[in-house]
């Protein structure tokens, strides 16, 4: 993408009978000489259930563009923005046994419900799972402030559909120098139930998000150290550096 796509006369996705794009091949979107912006309403999907799909998306800059990852094997995002859409990305999981996204040098910015959302789908207790989650020197800015259910809203998301089996889950998560400001719901929420997170949280920066009182919309607390989970069996190692600007305490937390 030449980046001749600029804020006011984006890549669209016209001509697709309003369904959005969808991906089914191994793809490199990058942003070359300028920085491309795409707006699509609908959506694009990358997903392709016979093939171990592998997408990279550089330098480019999504509005009102929600994406899509069915079981994918691997997602890099490097160096793009996400902003005004529903959920910027949704990863959805059900016949792999193993995924990885590493996000890096991006930001998230008035998204709602959610800045992104990792939903494990399969009813099989006995396969296998391994999941990982880098974001690396991100921005996440003002997520979930525009929906009015008081539920599913924040900024990251890690659900399943189903039980699993509690040996056979496993969920390892790594944010570095993340900036997360304003956002509305829980930076961090897990709830997987019975699998084995192994967690690390470094260099991580929250202010100014919020969160509902007692379950009115109206009635807002300001809270700046916000991590949720719900997960039964929990190995996690929360390492957090001096520049870390407030404690991630496990709030709400149940074992």
């Amino acid at each position: 993408m030449n980046g001749t796509s600029i804020e006011q006369h984006p890549y669209d996705c016209d001509g697709n009978n309003n369904t959005g794009i969808t991906v089914n091949k191994n793809l490199i979107m990058a942003g070359l000489y300028h920085t491309p912006y795409v707006v699509c309403d609908d959506g694009i999907r990358f997903g392709n259930s016979h093939d171990e799909l592998r997408i990279e998306l550089l330098g480019i800059v999504f509005q009102q563009t929600p994406l899509t990852f069915d079981d994918c094997l691997h997602v890099k995002v490097s160096n793009c923005t996400f902003q005004n859409a529903s959920t910027a990305i949704n990863i959805q999981i059900q016949n792999r046994t193993s995924f990885q996204i590493v996000i890096q040098n991006s930001m998230f910015v008035h998204n709602s419900p959610l800045g992104i959302k990792l939903l494990l789908l399969s009813k099989n207790t006995c396969q296998s799972l391994d999941v990982a989650m880098k974001v690396f020197d991100t921005k996440f800015v003002e997520n979930g402030v525009l929906d009015r259910q008081p539920i599913d809203r924040g900024v990251v998301v890690i659900t399943s559909k189903y039980e699993t089996a509690s040996n056979n889950t496993h969920i390892h998560t790594f944010f570095e120098n993340v900036s997360c400001k304003r956002n509305r719901g829980p930076f961090i929420t897990l709830n997987v139930s019975k699998a084995v997170t192994d967690e690390m949280y470094k260099d991580v920066y929250i202010t100014h998000n919020t969160m509902p009182s007692s379950g009115e919309m109206s009635n807002f607390l300001l809270v700046n150290s916000l991590y949720r989970s719900v997960n039964a069996v929990n190995a996690s190692k929360t390492l957090c550096s001096d520049a870390l600007e407030c404690s991630l305490t496990k709030l709400m937390s149940t074992f």
